[in-house]
């Protein structure tokens, strides 16, 4: 089986990038909740190199906000 690491970013909380041990595949993931729903979510915003960090970044930070007035993305 493949082992995969999951490091998170220390600026946006529920935003990180899933690593596997072995090759080079890289994910960017959201954890978050939307408002007024007590289930956790996970998102898989694409995988590097096709997304720039950036860009998951920007869409975890649209998809954080929209959540925090209960709408889910």
């Amino acid at each position: 089986p493949i082992s995969r690491d999951l490091i998170w970013d220390d600026e946006l909380r529920g935003f990180g990038v899933r690593r596997q041990r072995v090759g080079t595949g890289a994910t960017f993931v959201l954890k978050y909740r939307v408002k007024g729903d007590k289930r956790q979510h996970w998102l898989t915003l694409g995988e590097w190199p096709a997304v720039h960090p950036d860009a998951a970044r920007e869409a975890a930070q649209e998809i954080k906000q929209a959540a925090a007035f209960g709408r889910d993305l």
